[in-house]
């Protein structure tokens, strides 16, 4: 602790703090609840259990290798069961299809299900088969799978009768691949060297391990080696390789195999061979339990022995997993061990069944009961909580709860620090901040960082504050056991925040995604489509009116809402003719979404002229960049341009389109006029300008681009030609000044609005700071919104204390006006500008 005795609060916290870690040698381990279990009758003693990495979901399926008692007129059906992390049950689906040859999460949040069989199939996080599969080819369908490794973003078999490694790499579009034969596991494959004199025997087999299938027309040699092989793999962006390298241990060896070749691993004389393998996050370390009774960790390429740690165990562990890359945990029955770098450990109880997942910072363990996270404390931490630390961020802490306490003390400790001492400090304080799971803890770093931050010289980042606040709150909402993603800081760096929007939208959290996604600036549109895709399937007994009706309140005030997927997933539930004129209505010039216009018109193509068809064929070709003309099939590449002629059939067959005004497609025809009217206009701006940009492009794209090269006059003419509404133009405006960073025409362009934009001053200062906008001219955004607490909030986020005073002042907040002068030290020059405000204003009354 700082030096003299702080106030009870810092001290209770650090209690509180401190009271989950344990030491192992140097260093600290924490123990940190996240959720007591909302599942019933989870019995996972009889499970197989299937977790997600970074806080993702759980399936859970009754285990067919496991003794069961039978209860009632016979044995339960076979029932996947999925849940949050927190244990909420998320849905369910029946399982007919016999034992499990594997399964796992893929990175897009899928439930991946490998059938004995070979063939793999596909689910979401709420039990809904996904329409996509993979089959490893009917050799492995006649031989079974013996075992199985699934992964972020593939899969690998081995097959039980000949011992060959498939592999499929990229789930999105998955496809297998034969990787090379293993020396003494394949059949056909070499057989390998003979082992030296002092490896001995073969390793152990692994209780609970998956695999042990049937075995045909082998060796009895081979079929020994391929029921217990282990399998792990290293991905392919973190291999040195930068390929698949799939790790065997089998008949006291370890090979390393890719599609071109199989390396047998270097172990150490005497070692046995591994009997479990796990690969650190990150792919450089690998550790594996050997037949001697000894953890051992690997470089990659099993070149060094990094560290080794003797259990006195012959029996190998139940689990074996990373703890970040901090340290490897082995779980017995009834011991949780974790083995330090440097001859460390730390045993914990670990009675029940219990389920390891590792993270890229720590462990999950889940339990019947409860889920904890196991990490290493972070330096950041260990400076501000540790007993007598002397860091400081122990004083800077310690400094502001004395301030709240009126002592005299606060400044001295200031003074003690000095400038780079307390720019060190809030760097820790806002570090620590980040890393700790306690909101109340949370606060209290953010406010000593906040109270230090003044005094921290003029280098430090001014917006560093307000950016690990941001995070925090992201993190905070989407731990709530409601959402159920126990996300760490460290984890939320490697997903990156568009990831996690799109696993929220998965799990349906679809309002948390769509405000994260706001405040990013990205993403709110697939999140729209997402929710009213979502909407749709959930009410089926809503009239169409009506749901069209409120579907449409939501999008309208989503910018750049994409149609399409929603008229064709309506069409797909028979619900598509009332959705399909929303969409055409609000948006007619989506390309995808006129095409499914078409494709439920009815509408009969004519051989002998362009029809209406075809020219929704070449424009799909125009879109998407490649030459179509209007009889013959697209002959551009894919990322060719069209040329004028293409451009100009298209145009007069859009306009021929629209003319006929068949009787079933009015709509339709009237979408094709305005499109063809597009291309005609695009293609005099092409002229006009000397810049080939514009045909294939929306209407909104082609009036950005015209505003973005500076034809603002040739913009608002084919403004006023297509109607655009005033709050869109508005919009596409501020889009094309924002990416042009032409930050004094935007200042300009915001002093025309007196009344303030259609948007709202909040829509265009986010823009203008996601942009990277300076901060001489957010100050001026703001200072031309309306007074409020959110101006004054908004002034006091980009350093502007004495103006955010002064508007809390001139709306009489005095509760805001006391947090924003609490947030900055008496002494600093902002302190006495608010301390001036006051009396300014007390003067006024």
């Amino acid at each position: 602790m700082a030096q003299g005795s702080a106030p009870s609060g810092a001290s209770a916290m650090r209690a509180e703090a401190v009271g989950d870690w344990e030491a192992a040698g140097a260093q600290f381990f924490s123990r940190e609840l996240l959720y007591d279990m909302q599942w019933r009758d989870a019995d996972l003693e009889t499970k197989r259990v299937a977790a997600a990495p970074f806080g993702g979901p759980i399936a859970t399926l009754r285990d067919e290798r496991a003794v069961v008692p039978v209860r009632g007129a016979g044995p339960a059906r076979p029932v996947v069961r999925l849940f949050s992390a927190a244990g909420a049950e998320a849905g369910s689906f029946l399982w007919e299809r016999g034992r499990l040859a594997g399964w796992g999460w893929s990175d897009a949040q899928e439930l991946v299900i490998v059938e004995p069989s070979g063939k793999v199939q596909f689910y979401s996080p709420q039990g809904v088969r996904l329409p996509k599969e993979l089959s490893f080819g009917p050799e492995v369908q006649s031989e079974g799978v013996a075992a199985t490794h699934v992964w972020g973003d593939g899969v690998v078999v081995l097959s039980a009768a000949t011992g060959q490694l498939w592999a499929a790499v990229g789930l999105a579009e998955p496809r297998a691949a034969r990787l090379a034969p293993v020396p003494g596991l394949t059949a056909g494959a070499p057989p390998p060297p003979p082992p030296a004199a002092a490896m001995g025997g073969g390793a152990a087999a692994r209780p609970g391990s998956s695999g042990g299938g049937a075995a045909g027309g082998a060796a009895a040699a081979a079929v020994s080696a391929v029921t217990d092989a282990h399998l792990a793999v290293i991905r392919p962006e973190q291999s040195l390789s930068r390929c698949l390298e799939v790790l065997v241990a089998c008949g006291g060896r370890v090979w390393s195999v890719d599609e071109g070749a199989a390396t047998e691993a270097a172990l150490p004389p005497g070692a046995g061979g591994a009997a479990a393998l796990a690969v650190a996050p990150g792919g450089g370390f690998v550790a594996a339990f050997c037949g001697d009774g000894r953890l051992r960790v690997f470089s990659s390429d099993f070149s060094r022995v990094i560290s080794e740690f003797d259990t006195a165990s012959a029996v190998p562990p139940i689990d074996l997993a990373w703890c970040g890359v901090d340290a490897v945990a082995m779980r017995w029955e009834g011991l949780l061990l974790l083995a330090g770098p440097y001859g460390d450990w730390l045993r914990m109880p670990a009675s029940g069944p219990m389920v390891l997942v590792p993270e890229v910072d720590g462990l999950r363990a889940i339990t019947e009961a409860t889920h904890v996270l196991l990490r290493r404390v972070a330096e950041p931490l260990l400076q501000v909580y540790r007993p007598g630390s002397t860091a400081p961020a122990a004083a800077l802490w310690d400094a502001r709860d004395l301030w709240d306490a009126a002592s005299a003390r606060a400044d001295r400790l200031l003074r003690e620090l000095g400038t780079a001492g307390i720019g060190e400090a809030v760097r820790a304080c806002i570090e620590a901040a980040g890393l700790d799971l306690s909101p109340p803890r949370q606060r209290a770093l953010l406010r000593a960082a906040a109270f230090g931050r003044p005094f921290a010289g003029p280098n430090f980042p001014p917006l560093a504050l307000r950016g690990a606040a941001r995070v925090l709150r992201v993190l905070n909402a989407v731990r709530d056991p409601a959402v159920g993603v126990p996300l760490t800081a460290a984890q939320l760096e490697a997903l990156t925040l568009p990831v996690l929007v799109s696993r929220l939208v998965s799990l349906r959290h679809h309002l948390l995604a769509y405000r994260i996604a706001e405040m990013l600036g990205e993403g709110r549109e697939t999140v729209a489509a997402h929710w009213a895709c979502a909407k749709i399937s959930a009410s089926p007994s809503v009239p169409d009116a009506a749901l069209r009706d409120a579907l449409l309140a939501r999008l309208r005030g989503v910018p750049g809402a994409h149609y399409a997927p929603i008229a064709a997933h309506a069409q797909a539930r028979a619900r598509g003719a009332p959705f399909l004129s929303l969409s055409a209505a609000v948006l007619g010039l989506e390309p995808d979404l006129l095409h499914t216009i078409y494709s439920t018109q009815g509408l009969a193509a004519e051989a002998s002229e362009l029809t209406f068809h075809q020219a929704l064929r070449a424009f799909e070709e125009v879109a998407s960049g490649a030459e179509a003309g209007p009889a013959a099939p697209p002959a551009g590449g894919a990322g060719a341009r069209p040329d004028a002629a293409a451009a100009a059939r298209l145009a007069s067959g859009l306009e021929r389109a629209a003319a006929e005004g068949r009787r079933e497609g009015g709509l339709v025809a009237r979408a094709a006029g305005e499109f063809g009217a597009l291309v005609k206009e695009q293609m005099r701006l092409e002229r006009e300008t000397g810049h080939s940009l514009f045909v294939g492009l929306s209407l909104s794209d082609t009036l950005r681009t015209a505003l973005r090269l500076g034809h603002a006059r040739e913009a608002a003419a084919v403004r006023r030609q297509f109607a655009v509404p005033e709050p869109r133009w508005q919009w596409i405006k501020l889009q094309s000044l924002v990416e042009a960073r032409d930050w004094e025409a935007l200042d300009v362009w915001a002093a025309e609005k007196i009344k303030g934009p259609l948007m709202g001053w909040d829509a265009v200062l986010g823009a203008a700071q996601r942009g990277g906008a300076p901060r001489e001219y957010q100050s001026r955004l703001i200072g031309r919104m309306p007074d409020s607490a959110k101006k004054a909030e908004a002034f006091a986020a980009i350093d502007c204390a004495k103006e955010a005073a002064e508007v809390a002042a001139r709306i009489r907040d005095n509760d805001l006006f006391a947090r924003i002068q609490a947030a900055v030290a008496p002494g600093s020059a902002a302190g006495l500008a608010i301390a001036g405000v006051r009396e300014r204003f007390a003067s006024l009354r």
